[in-house]
């Protein structure tokens, strides 16, 4: 990926913050945490990059950050809660990511 495309990408994706956009993608995500080297970096560094996630869950020592990458939305502004969603999850243990995402997950 050529640096101004993955310039574009990387705002396009905190652009894309509730994935309405479809911009998003695990292919994307992959690349950024590479080239950013965020693994085994803390929450506040990926956040740094990535944006806020959709959703935080916490159980024990370990953190699951929720980003949506394809969602159903009213006017590109919010979430229609009852359509299907689709996610990259993030874990994180004692505050560092612990790997990159395999897989993308729906609802």
């Amino acid at each position: 990926m050529k640096q101004n495309n993955y310039i574009q990408n990387l705002n396009d994706w905190k652009r894309d913050s509730l994935g309405c956009l479809r911009l998003r993608s695990l292919e994307l995500a992959r690349t950024m945490i590479e080239k950013n080297d965020l693994l085994g970096k803390s929450t506040e560094e990926f956040i740094n990059y990535f944006g806020k996630p959709n959703e935080i869950t916490k159980k024990d020592q370990e953190a699951f950050f929720v980003y949506y990458i394809e969602t159903r939305c009213k006017d590109d502004t919010f979430v229609i809660e009852e359509a299907d969603k689709c996610w990259i999850q993030f874990n994180f243990k004692e505050n560092k990511l612990k790997k990159i995402p395999e897989v993308i997950a729906y609802e």
